[in-house]
């Protein structure tokens, strides 16, 4: 081969990339607008927030757009973090912040979503319909509910 052919097939792989980190952030962008109306926060902007999932790729009051919070997994999968905090309404404290990883992977027409990591997956459409998202927003609220429910009494119950 020669360097041009590099360079065409370089060029390529680029745009290729750029094109699937417009999609899966459009993807992710409809997932989070469907948990924000199906939760329906008292105050959005504070109580929804998009970050990375690793730890090591986050900074402390860093705000983060969702195509700033994606990571491409080892696995295929792509990767972002929601944090969802938890206030009565009027309280400055106590708060508590929830941190859920959620996983897109496109495969053909479709994409595939699971919260958590090894979760089954969701089918969604390339253009997904608006069942399909609160389909996804439901399955993330049930597995906040079951971890905020009785935590008490599964911490004493560990061994």
């Amino acid at each position: 081969m020669s360097y041009k052919d590099l360079i065409d097939a370089w060029d390529h792989s680029r745009k290729e990339w750029q094109e699937y980190r417009v999609e899966a952030s459009s993807i992710f962008a409809q997932i989070t607008r469907a948990i924000r109306n199906y939760f329906a926060f008292p105050n959005p902007e504070s109580q929804l927030k998009t970050i990375p999932l690793s730890d090591d790729k986050r900074k402390e009051n860093m705000m983060y757009t969702i195509m700033g919070a994606l990571n491409f997994e080892d696995d295929g999968w792509t990767s972002m973090g929601l944090l969802i905090v938890l206030e009565k309404e009027n309280m400055i404290s106590p708060k508590d912040a929830y941190k859920l990883g959620v996983f897109i992977k496109k495969a053909s027409d479709i994409w595939l979503v699971k919260c958590p990591q090894d979760s089954t997956p969701i089918e969604i459409s390339a253009t997904p319909t608006e069942d399909e998202l609160v389909k996804v927003a439901k399955q993330i609220h049930s597995i906040l509910l079951t971890t905020i429910k009785d935590t008490l009494p599964r911490w004493l119950n560990q061994k």
